[in-house]
């Protein structure tokens, strides 16, 4: 029977290990195939440098193309102006906005007065739905706009933990707020001042609801320590309302 290949056996003379020797033929032809699989590897390699410089050149210019397009987009809307396609929607947002409280609500209002470090419980949040329309808008030759911006805001009972008439236990704003505009007035009126808290029955701590503590409630104290305050000639920043968020009612204001 005649093989393809001849085979001669021979034993290493060191290691004892067998080897095969092909044919003068069959070396050829190997040499063939592997030149033969180079210049596809070859032509295959330069086919892949050719597509992927196609590649690169259509980014590069893809990517000026584009940057072209979107600085156009980007000039057409952006510019402030009444003719402009983002004007009413920054005049009037459409967008939702929502603003969230928690209240700290004091749990041993009468051990803090004998010295015992506060233990509050958190409530929250009470969620407000923001309104926010800009007013009063002039625009001026050298780019720049002038506008007023009234906010108000509105309550949302399904997005709060509960209503605006939950109650907690607070510090007595309009005590802290007489008490600091107080700090450099004469003693007497500071004495006078201090008469009235205890002729009014004002705590350090009250309770009062989740709405009168932002928005702010009316308070007689506060009046009566300005008009103590006027009989020494002193005119105190204070009005008969206080509350935390008094400079952004829930009422419409500028």
């Amino acid at each position: 029977m005649c093989l393809p290949v001849a085979l001669r056996e021979f034993s290493h003379p060191k290691r004892g290990l067998y080897a095969f020797h092909s044919s003068p033929h069959d070396r050829n032809s190997t040499e063939r195939e592997m030149a033969a699989a180079k210049t596809k590897l070859t032509k295959g390699l330069l086919i892949m440098g050719v597509i992927g410089a196609l590649f690169l050149i259509l980014g590069c210019v893809s990517l000026i193309v584009f940057d072209d397009i979107i600085h156009s987009q980007i000039s057409s809307r952006l510019p402030l102006n009444k003719k402009g396609q983002t004007y009413n929607q920054w005049k009037a947002p459409k967008i939702p906005i929502y603003f969230q409280v928690w209240a700290f609500d004091i749990v041993n209002h009468l051990e803090i007065l004998e010295g015992k470090r506060p233990a509050v419980i958190q409530k929250g949040p009470y969620t407000y739905r923001e309104k926010r329309v800009k007013h009063d808008i002039r625009f001026f030759d050298n780019g720049t706009v002038y506008y007023k911006e009234r906010r108000s805001f509105l309550f949302d009972r399904n997005l709060s933990v509960g209503p605006e008439n939950d109650t907690v236990t607070s510090v007595n704003l309009a005590m802290v707020a007489a008490m600091t505009v107080l700090r450099y007035e004469p003693p007497l009126l500071k004495s006078l001042v201090e008469g009235a808290f205890q002729f009014f029955k004002e705590s350090l701590f009250v309770e009062t609801s989740v709405h009168d503590l932002l928005w702010g409630r009316e308070d007689n104290i506060l009046k009566a320590i300005a008009d103590i305050a006027k009989s020494f000639n002193v005119t105190l920043p204070l009005n008969d309302t206080v509350g935390l968020l008094m400079g952004v009612s829930r009422r419409t204001v500028d």
